[in-house]
């Protein structure tokens, strides 16, 4: 998976804050971090897949449903 092109510079002060925390909590391994940050990306991903496939299925219905029925843009033509 390729990177963003980001200018580490501009990221937020905090970060280094949460790289920290989350290094904490998997008892100071930072491998360990890594992968449960992985494992978190990847969840997220898959969840965001699928919201994107539930918005694009209802965009369809309702412009099939409202044009399909009527043969236009809506039940008043308009």
């Amino acid at each position: 998976m390729p990177l963003p092109d980001t200018d580490l510079a501009a990221l937020p002060d905090d970060l280094d804050d949460a790289v920290a925390a989350a290094i904490a909590v998997c008892d100071n391994d930072a491998r360990a971090a890594v992968r449960a940050l992985a494992v978190a990306n990847a969840y997220l991903e898959e969840e965001l897949k699928r919201l994107d496939a539930l918005i694009s299925r209802g965009y369809a219905r309702e412009r099939i449903g409202s044009e399909g029925r009527h043969g236009r843009s809506g039940a008043n033509g308009r």
